[in-house]
């Protein structure tokens, strides 16, 4: 549906610890106004905010109507004082400044002695009442207490309220945020979240988190549903900010441990099943002693999870040299998650040969039902079929067995050594392997480190840096390292700031970021071979390390079942690089009862996929085709067991190697903001905002991109296809109203845009207002637009005709004739699976944008509109807060949003509504006459011309069923 709505009716009772916050930047704030006893505003009060962890102080002024504001302040613990002339001096002691909260602190002050004083102390007011925001906020005391599962504190983010979760997740360790953390979404689940760590950009490929500091590091964590400031934008989605620990005038430190282990956990059905099968059937077989030691064994392998972190900050001293008491801190931190698992019980049933089966042997399977099924033939035995015309059959191998003489796969020994005998079952064609031997290990080292230097009373800058690397071993079903999947994801980030305090009532803070994102599965174990190593010949090799990315080639065997595919051996894939890189500035300013700020956010979106996915070293396919008893497997024929005689007689049905290239993608997010927050009256505030973003559309960098669809091109078939249709019209569609237009739009070639879609403008209003009814009771609405992103981290360019793969075609006779090889004298086309052809080349070289605006045409193609939209999403919310006592808030909200813009697939090939049956009753005149054969006008024999000025074009079309057909159905016809 183009649009979605989202209503939803949410009360939740919130203690005062995890208060509800407000605004994108992850430092709080405390405002507040200074009065006489009678009321009356006190203007030029000297007000100090002071963080009683560094004893770092802010010094202000109150203006003409008595009002004061500290922004920017790290989260923590504070008091303010307040002085004037001919008044006793006011201090409020107690506060904690929650990430990105705002306290409202009036005071009043009596008459008397500035050498006087009036201390209050007291927990932070719990209600807001000048803010309007919904969502959670953990503190560093809920996160350290909390059973924080694996110390990963995005698993809280369940805890907000209106946060939509599957409910479960497998990826739970810090290191798995690829996992787990797009997992969480807002109502609707429109376009993607805004992950940040101390206000800065922390995202990783898609809309995933790239860095999660373990709890320790964390001062505080917060999930927004709805924020109706302006300074928060890029997202339509959840607003999940961090805010990391700094240092303090104390020196501390934590050492944290979180152990769990594997035995803890319940055994999964397929486990339980077959160990109680076999003490069942060493008691069957007499062996009591055999079956008491199985039944005193674990059910489960063993396994455990270690979570452990460090922390340490303080001032920097170095004796006798430097002091940093009240000036420079740093705060240092270190996580390890050190997990050594069993795999997890969906990734351990496997299917493998039996032992009979690797010495050729398959009569086990002619006792099972259906035999016939698992009867192997002789592929060198073809021959006319007598019952058939124009068909062929085999004679199968007597006793089902295959002669030691036949096996030819020069792989064979390699990779058979690598297949783990049956361990679980006696029927050849179940599940008789359980891998539990296989593991499923992770390794996660981060650091984190801070330092925040109060230089002037008006300067303040800081610095941190975070490093993270995981790895993760596991899919190894050969428990020799052959086939482990070594999963290995690395961020870095950075980030500094520096706030400066013009005067009183204005303020400027800058910060630049970057943050990059690395994932790649190395599958050590594959890469550590090479063609060779199975037999193949150099010149694979050679292909392969022309591409730097040579690895075992992959084995697929139908029927059989290695962790997950049919395939021994695994393609590889991309790794994706990501990086964000950029500016913020915002500027606050107080006039009178009006706080302005002002801010730009510019960010530079970087996506590098690096390396080449697929297989450089060759994708070889053993089916039965050539070993069951009939050419069209008119007999039915099973894959297992038949795909197992096919690879030990080293025939091949299917052979292909991937020439693939890689992407280097960026475009530029520009957004700015207003807003004024005025305090119309003490118990009333209002705010007004307008955030404006502009994104570019994404380039690659060579240009090595398909964009959109372009329904006005003259395609070069055009002339010969019109005449061959008005040659031979169909009835339903006159010769004068077909045309032949439309094709693929390359970036950047013939003038066309290098962006692969166009740049948005956006405008995006906020309002808000908040009403203190009465001192525990307070009105709270606002309204927000929003806009989702689309950036290269997030979608990937359409690079169809820049990779491709050669494809071998072994026989197209059934086996009468051999194209690669001989199998006939004993030489398997793997010997030579991609022989030198007439033209001198033995690969296809990628089309690149060489066929222009025909590439696409018979293959179907799915393209992104230029003029696409962002996903645009409204949100509105009312609610009211009160205080009930002490600590409790109760809080009655009611939010709604409205979606727009969202992107959704539409077919543009339909067949016309003018062609539609209507009514109860099935039109057999109408679906006979769609479904009918007629004269195909793109026939590949109207294009002779094409032959000799463009032969890469007419080859290539040559391969597609849509020109090699003489005829084509009339309702394809009318879509095409």
């Amino acid at each position: 549906m183009k649009n979605a709505r989202a209503l939803r009716l949410i009360l939740a009772t919130v203690l005062s610890g995890g208060s509800i916050v407000n605004a994108q930047d992850t430092r709080g704030a405390i405002s507040g106004t200074v009065t006489d006893q009678q009321g009356a505003s006190v203007s030029g009060a000297h007000v100090t905010v002071t963080n009683t962890d560094t004893n770092v102080a802010l010094q202000f002024s109150t203006n003409s109507t008595g009002f004061y504001e500290a922004r920017l302040l790290q989260p923590g613990n504070y008091q303010v004082g307040a002085e004037g002339s001919g008044f006793k001096k006011f201090v409020r002691a107690g506060l904690v400044v929650g990430l990105g909260q705002q306290l409202t602190i009036d005071m009043k002050l009596e008459v008397g002695s500035i050498n006087e004083s009036v201390t209050v102390s007291g927990e932070s007011p719990i209600l807001e009442t000048d803010s309007v925001s919904t969502g959670r906020a953990l503190s560093t005391r809920e996160l350290m207490d909390l059973p924080v599962l694996t110390n990963n504190i995005i698993l809280q983010a369940m805890l907000a309220p209106g946060v939509q979760s599957p409910g479960t997740t497998q990826y739970l360790s810090q290191g798995q945020v690829g996992g787990s953390s797009g997992s969480y979404f807002s109502p609707g689940n429109v376009g993607g979240n805004e992950w940040t760590v101390d206000g800065q950009p922390n995202q990783g490929s898609g809309r995933n988190a790239a860095f999660t500091p373990n709890t320790d590091m964390v001062e505080e964590f917060k999930v927004e549903t709805s924020n109706f400031d302006a300074s928060f934008g890029h997202s339509t989605g959840l607003n999940l900010q961090i805010s990391t620990k700094a240092g303090t005038n104390r020196y501390h430190g934590t050492l944290t441990e979180q152990y769990l282990n594997a035995h803890w956990n319940a055994a999964g059905f397929f486990v339980k099943q077959n160990y109680y099968s076999k003490i069942a059937a060493a008691r069957s077989a007499g062996n009591n002693a055999l079956a008491d030691s199985l039944a005193a064994s674990a059910i489960t392998p063993g396994g455990h999870d270690n979570n452990f972190g460090a922390t340490f900050g303080g001032p920097v001293r170095i004796p006798h040299v430097y002091n940093g008491k009240d000036k420079l801190f740093f705060f240092f931190a270190y996580a390890g998650v050190r997990s050594r698992e069993p795999a997890r019980t969906t990734d351990i049933n496997d299917t493998v040969p039996t032992a009979l089966q690797r010495t050729g042997n398959f009569s086990e399977f002619l006792s099972l039902p259906n035999s016939a099924q698992y009867i192997v033939y002789d592929p060198l035995s073809i021959q006319a079929d007598p019952a058939r015309a124009s068909h062929f059959v085999r004679t199968p191998f007597t006793g089902n067995i295959i002669p030691q003489s036949r096996f030819n796969n020069p792989a064979y020994n390699f990779v058979s050594k690598y297949i783990p005998l049956p361990n679980n079952s006696t029927n050849p064609t179940a599940v008789n392997y359980l891998a539990t031997s296989q593991v499923d290990n992770n390794n996660y080292n981060a650091l984190n480190q801070r330092t925040d230097y109060q230089a002037t009373a008006n300067d303040h800058f800081s610095f941190r840096w975070n490093w993270s690397h995981y790895i993760e071993y596991y899919g190894d079903f050969t428990s020799t390292g052959l086939m482990t999947s070594d999963d290995t994801r690395n961020n870095v980030s950075g980030v500094a700031n520096w706030n400066h305090i013009f005067s009183a009532s204005t303020l400027l803070d800058v910060s630049v970021a970057a943050n990059q994102w690395f994932q790649r599965l190395y599958n050590t174990g594959l890469i550590a071979k090479k063609p060779t190593d199975f037999g193949l010949p150099t010149y694979v090799d050679q292909q392969c390390q022309a591409y730097n990315d040579c690895s075992a080639p992959v084995f697929n065997l139908p029927g059989y079942f290695f962790y997950n595919s049919a395939n021994f051996g695994r393609a590889l894939s991309t790794y994706p690089k990501t990086r964000s890189q950029g500016v913020k500035a915002n500027l606050s300013h107080i006039a009178g009862r009006h706080s302005l700020r002002a801010g730009i956010d510019f960010r530079d979106q970087v996506r590098n996929d690096v390396g080449f996915n697929g297989n450089a070293s060759g994708n070889f396919t053993f089916g039965n085709n050539f070993v069951r008893k009939d050419d069209d497997g008119n007999a039915p024929a099973a894959s297992v067991g038949l795909s197992w005689a096919s690879f030990i007689l080293g025939v091949p049905t299917g052979a292909s190697i991937d020439n693939n290239t890689s992407v280097s993608q960026v475009n530029q997010y520009y957004g700015w903001y207003g807003q004024d927050t005025w305090r119309v009256k003490n118990n009333l505030t209002v705010t007004l905002g307008l955030r404006m973003e502009y994104e570019t559309g994404p380039t690659e960098r060579y240009n090595r991109a398909i964009t959109y669809f372009d329904p006005k091109t003259q395609l070069p078939i055009n002339a010969a296809t019109q005449a061959a249709y008005a040659a031979s019209p169909v009835s339903q569609l006159p010769a004068s109203g077909f045309s032949v237009l439309g094709g693929n739009v390359y970036a950047g070639v013939n003038g066309a845009p290098r962006n692969l879609w166009q740049g948005q403008l956006m405008f995006l209003p906020r309002v808000s207002a908040a009403w203190q009814y009465n001192p525990k009771t307070v009105i709270r609405g606002g309204y927000g637009a929003y806009y989702d992103t689309l950036s290269p981290i997030v979608e990937a360019a359409n690079q169809s005709g820049y990779s491709r793969s050669t494809s071998t075609t072994i026989s197209n006779d059934f086996g009468q004739t051999w194209l690669a090889g001989n199998p006939a004298k004993g030489i398997s086309p793997l010997t030579d699976p991609f022989p030198v052809r007439s033209d001198g080349t033995r690969y296809d070289a990628p089309f690149g944008n060489s066929l222009g605006s025909m590439y696409q045409v018979g293959r179907g193609f799915s393209f992104t509109p230029y003029d696409r939209k962002h996903a645009r999403v409204d949100k509105w919310r009312v609610g009211v807060q009160r205080q009930l006592a002490g600590d409790i808030l109760v809080e009655a909200s009611y939010w709604g949003q409205y979606a727009g813009d969202i992107g959704v697939s539409k077919k543009v090939d339909f067949l016309p509504g003018s062609y539609w049956a209507t009514g109860t009753t099935r039109n057999n005149a109408l679906a006979t006459a769609l479904n009918s054969n007629v004269t195909n006008p793109f026939f590949l024999n109207n294009y002779g011309a094409l032959k000799t000025s463009s032969p890469a074009l007419y080859n290539s079309m040559a391969t597609l069923g849509f020109f090699t057909s003489p005829t084509i159905q009339v309702n394809k016809l009318l879509r095409a």
